[in-house]
């Protein structure tokens, strides 16, 4: 164990000791994780390490791998450095959650935070249902995904290519909006020990990458605009550069429609409108963007449709919303959609 906590709270590195000098190697030091006392231990062919007295003591979290709790300990010691006291596996008042790390609001922490780092796979219900108990006590979640885990997935993915929409699914409830970078994924890289934001376009593909310090990040986060305020300004709308083949298109449509293409249809139907009468430019629209539950094409088809029966674009945009074409999340704010549902039809519209 390379990191120990001392009797005032502060971490110490067993790398730092022989620099730091022997007076640290004497001093009361503990486990981070499980509090018991630790010594320090160095030899010829023994690299600098902490110990447990106790040597049936088990120090690593139960269901947490070595790469959770190394990633724990790592950020804990940086914060403590950079003058951001903390605490890890630290209980909240009901005890019905335990930050992974917990920052006290302080000057520049404009609120409580807890800092949770993610390498097990976790549904989107669980993470809105962890947000919201930590919101009870005024606390803010900020997401960090093992670079070394499955979530990394995304990472694969050539620059400007679409990724799977499993993996977007999967990813889509850690997403996040930074004034200066737009939408982010973000991650604990392990091998620098900073954090490393995967920025993306609207449609979910991965554009670049930003590697900084945890403190920086906070700052970042810490100074984010309240999500209405947000002004999302780099939409650029995607088609596909090759003309498809309409009629095999709308065969296929017919023939095999998935989930949300069959309510597409259900929608032309019962307004006596066929698919076959549809612009064919319209269907070169095949891309879908990360707050959307249809293709581009799909909501041009809707557009065009209640337009010809008179019916305003603010109304259109509030028969999608009744009619759930867009996943709820706190980036995806309505200023937001309505940008893009506005850049769509413009970009239609001169196409």
């Amino acid at each position: 164990m390379d990191l120990a906590q001392t009797s005032e709270g502060s971490y110490i590195r067993a790398s730092d000791i022989a620099t730091l000098g022997s007076v640290h190697a004497r001093k009361n030091l503990y486990c981070p994780h499980c509090k018991q006392a630790v010594f320090f231990k160095m030899g010829p062919h023994t690299r600098p390490h902490f110990a447990h007295f106790n040597q049936s003591a088990d120090h690593i979290g139960k269901g947490e791998s070595d790469l959770h709790q190394q990633a724990k300990i790592a950020i804990a010691h940086q914060l403590e450095l950079a003058g951001i006291p903390c605490h890890i596996e630290y209980s909240i008042e009901d005890k019905m959650r335990r930050a992974d790390i917990f920052i006290n609001q302080q000057t520049g922490i404009h609120q409580h935070l807890t800092i949770e780092i993610q390498y097990s796979p976790l549904s989107a219900q669980s993470v809105y249902a962890r947000e919201a108990d930590y919101a009870k006590h005024g606390i803010a979640v900020v997401w960090l995904l093992g670079y070394q885990s499955d979530y990394a997935s995304i990472f694969k993915n050539s620059k400007g290519v679409h990724p799977k929409s499993s993996v977007i699914n999967r990813l889509r409830p850690f997403i996040i909006h930074m004034p200066a970078f737009g939408f982010c994924l973000p991650f604990w890289y392990e091998d620098e020990e900073k954090v490393l934001l995967l920025n993306l376009d609207i449609y979910g593909k991965p554009m670049r990458k930003i590697i900084m310090k945890i403190s920086k990040y906070l700052y970042y986060f810490c100074v984010q605009p309240a999500p209405e305020k947000v002004a999302y300004l780099a939409i650029q709308i995607e088609t596909i550069s090759k003309p498809i083949k309409q009629n095999r298109f709308i065969q296929t449509l017919l023939v095999s429609p998935n989930q949300f293409e069959k309510r597409i249809l259900d929608f032309l139907y019962v307004r006596g409108r066929y698919i076959q009468h549809i612009n064919p430019k319209i269907f070169n629209y095949r891309g879908q963007t990360v707050f959307t539950k249809h293709v581009d094409w799909h909501l041009l088809v809707i557009y065009q449709v209640l337009t010809d029966q008179g019916m305003p674009l603010s109304d259109i945009l509030a028969y999608m919303y009744e009619h759930d074409c867009f996943y709820e999340h706190p980036p995806f704010t309505k200023d937001l959609i309505e940008q893009y549902i506005r850049a769509l039809i413009r970009h239609f519209k001169m196409s």
